[in-house]
């Protein structure tokens, strides 16, 4: 884990009861949990703006036969 660090923010009470009562831990861990999943999307996001425009010298079957090798 990197170097933590203290923050405050303002949030409504309602937002911040739902996102504790769906994570189920504390404030904490709701906004460190909203924090990583909106980083996961956003990189989900930049990994699907590239298909289509990345070719490989490969197929599929051809890679995954290479992982069986190992």
């Amino acid at each position: 884990m990197s170097a933590l660090r203290r923050i405050t923010i303002e949030v409504s009470q309602d937002d911040l009861a739902l996102a504790q009562a769906l994570c189920g831990g504390s404030e904490t861990e709701a906004v460190r949990m909203g924090l990583e999943r909106l980083a996961a999307e956003r990189r989900r996001d930049v990994l699907l703006d590239l298909r289509g425009k990345v070719q490989f010298s490969d197929s599929w079957q051809a890679l995954r036969g290479k992982d069986d090798d190992t």
